[in-house]
């Protein structure tokens, strides 16, 4: 009877079509986690799909649709400065389609407000309601919260990118300690 431990060799290590990073990349990017998916890593991907999402639509449902926008909270000067939560955000794909449809309601509603004050007779604007707003936006710290929750989400999204970037690296190193121990298993 030996004392020796073995050690367990891993010959099981799937390949990875290199060929496919750049269109698992840009599929991580439109949703997280899918790219992790089409390189053949499904646990991952589910994992970090379900991860990232769980976190970006929290931020949604705290804050709504009017947390993610490109512009800044702060008017300056009438002009609304590129606001870098955002830059966060974009990190996840669907915020782009998010950001286009919020200017789009603020538009038809700044529209609908212009058309409302150049029929009245009296040329006082007419105030209206939140329920006339195509939305109720948040203010304060429920606003705060929501941003930190997408923006994070779209940077835990970008370590995911980063990570399916050098997977193929690091299948290699895997192999290459699997080949490692293999041979160190076979001069005991």
């Amino acid at each position: 009877m030996s004392d020796s431990k073995t050690i367990p060799s891993q010959t099981n290590i799937p390949s990875i079509n290199p060929y496919l990073h750049p269109v698992a990349v840009v599929l991580a990017w439109v949703i997280p986690g899918l790219g992790h998916i089409v390189m053949g890593k499904v646990t991952r991907g589910l994992i970090l799909t379900i991860t990232i999402l769980s976190i970006y639509t929290a931020g949604i449902f705290i804050g709504g649709i009017g947390v993610i926008d490109s512009r800044s909270v702060e008017s300056t000067g009438g002009k609304r400065p590129f606001s870098l939560w955002f830059l966060g955000q974009s990190l996840i794909g669907p915020s782009l389609a998010l950001n286009y449809y919020n200017h789009k309601l603020q538009l038809q509603y700044a529209q609908q407000q212009r058309n409302d004050y150049n029929s009245t007779d009296d040329g006082v604007y007419p105030f209206k309601t939140i329920k006339d707003a195509p939305y109720e936006p948040s203010f304060s710290k429920t606003n705060e919260q929501a941003l930190v929750y997408t923006s994070l989400a779209g940077l835990l999204n970008l370590l995911t990118i980063i990570d399916l970037i050098f997977l193929h690296e690091t299948q290699k190193l895997a192999k290459n300690i699997s080949n490692s121990k293999s041979q160190l298993q076979a001069t005991l």
